[in-house]
């Protein structure tokens, strides 16, 4: 296991020369123009219909090795999209008898702009700011926002929001709430965690220049199940949505009714898959007295 350490310590930290960039980063800067010519991102709608840029080539290689800073920089304790966290355990932070609010940040990564990551890495990192201009450069498609698709936008959309988030948690400490981030997935809970609690949330991310998902915008009554990160949370336990065992049932089905063995093949991994999403959730559970295995479908 790799040692995470603080900001401060960061090969990141503190670039104030063209020399230091480029042991840093490994690469020679009079090959910038090749690095972010166009070409250098695939383009593709996903299955959503949604937009992904995808570093390609050399600046694919270039956005690994600054994730692989990013990844290694300790982060709070409210963000659980990190390693050795899970989105199940995002949501089981939030068990037990009280309300719950969550919300998430509208069309997160294109919102992150080249300005914004170039004074992340001034204001955060302490590098010089004609080394902050390449690096915003580097990390950004098209010299404008962050990438859908590369490994590093969720490592730098989170350090150029940090002080929004370090200001989401302080307010819900201060409420008696807990708060947790799962990449752009932000939950509270606690017995102010209500409507008037999130719109002190929406005004604290338009101040920043971001906005809040309407349709994820949503708050549950103590006594519901609540439907956070993918997980149904009820009272102390979690649990797998509906739509999910419905999935894993028809996938079984599918392989049962497959003519050839390649079908077969792919839809056994597409169920391992789903089997494993369903572990993770049991797996939580599994320390509670009163709990009792779902898994009819393993």
């Amino acid at each position: 296991m790799h040692k995470q350490y603080s900001i401060d310590q960061s090969p990141l930290y503190r670039i104030v020369g063209l020399n230091q960039l480029e042991k840093r980063l490994n690469i020679k800067l009079n090959r910038l123009d090749r690095l972010l010519k166009d070409g250098s991102y695939r383009t593709f709608l996903n299955k959503k219909n949604r937009p992904i840029q995808h570093p390609v080539g050399l600046l694919n290689v270039v956005h690994g090795k600054i994730a692989y800073y990013l990844a290694r920089i300790r982060v709070p304790d409210y963000v659980y999209s990190q390693k050795f966290r899970s989105y199940v355990d995002n949501a089981y932070e939030h068990k037990g008898i009280h309300p719950v609010a969550k919300t998430d940040i509208s069309k997160y990564f294109p919102s992150i702009s080249k300005q914004m990551v170039k004074q992340m890495f001034v204001e955060q990192f302490k590098c010089a700011k004609d080394i902050a201009e390449i690096l915003a450069n580097i990390c950004c498609f098209q010299q404008k926002h962050l990438p859908t698709g590369s490994v590093i936008s969720g490592y730098v959309a989170f350090f150029a929001c940090k002080k929004l988030f370090d200001q989401i948690h302080s307010h819900a400490n201060s409420a008696g709430c807990s708060f947790t981030l799962y990449v752009d997935d932000l939950t509270i809970s606690g017995s102010q965690a209500n409507r008037a609690f999130l719109y002190e949330i929406r005004k604290m991310i338009l101040s920043y220049g971001l906005s809040m998902s309407v349709e994820k915008t949503i708050t549950y009554s103590a006594y519901a199940p609540k439907k956070l990160t993918g997980v149904i949370v009820k009272y102390n336990q979690c649990l797998l949505p509906n739509e999910q065992h419905k999935t894993i049932r028809d996938k079984k089905i599918a392989i049962q009714n497959a003519v050839s063995e390649a079908d077969k093949v792919i839809l056994k991994k597409s169920l391992k898959g789903s089997l494993q999403q369903a572990k993770q959730i049991e797996k939580v559970n599994a320390g509670l007295i009163d709990y009792q295995p779902t898994l009819i479908y393993s």
